[in-house]
């Protein structure tokens, strides 16, 4: 998977329509994790986990018929959870697994929200990447997280580490399990 690149993009309305798009691979993204970008929300950086980044990349039934998916992804924006609450979720989940989570743009040390990156040693195709995901979220929530469901779309947005300027909270973990998930 070190060699296998993912489409991005900085902010929302980036977009190519035809072009190919630019790419990052894992080692850049566990290199953002342990030192984010800071820029406002309307500009950061986010990924796809997908690794079709040509012309068309951020439309849903592209991704949903080319689309081959690396990674598992979570984004827990209510109850403020512990980050250990919410690797011990992901471990009873999945397993001991390689993840990474850290805190996303708008948290604060009172209101803790998590993004939850899981490297997979396969990719899905889109049709089991949703069966995955949503299985995932399942267990999850089984645990007692609140997931934001959009993640389940296969052209959605991961939007990468990012302190902006205005805030200065953020948190992460590397883990580093015993194997990839779903190995």
């Amino acid at each position: 998977m070190q060699d296998i690149t993912f489409p991005i993009g900085l902010g929302q309305r980036f977009t190519r329509k035809g072009k190919p798009y630019p790419t990052i691979n894992r080692p850049q993204i566990e290199g953002l994790v342990e030192s984010p970008h800071s820029r406002e929300k309307a500009d950061a950086l986010w990924f796809i986990p997908s690794s079709y980044s040509a012309g068309w990349a951020r439309t849903h039934l592209v991704q949903q018929e080319l689309g081959e998916f690396w990674w598992l992804t979570a984004d827990i924006d209510e109850g403020s959870p512990s980050i250990d609450t919410v690797i011990g979720s992901v471990e009873a989940a999945l397993g001991d697994v390689h993840m990474m989570v850290y805190s996303s743009s708008g948290a604060t040390p009172g209101n803790l929200k998590w993004r939850v990156l899981v490297p997979l040693s396969e990719p899905f195709t889109p049709y089991n990447w949703v069966d995955v995901q949503t299985a995932f979220f399942d267990e999850l929530e089984r645990e007692g997280l609140n997931v934001d469901e959009v993640l389940k779309r296969a052209g959605q947005l991961v939007y990468l580490p990012n302190v902006p300027p205005s805030r200065s909270f953020y948190q992460y973990r590397k883990i580093k399990g015993a194997r990839h998930a779903l190995s």
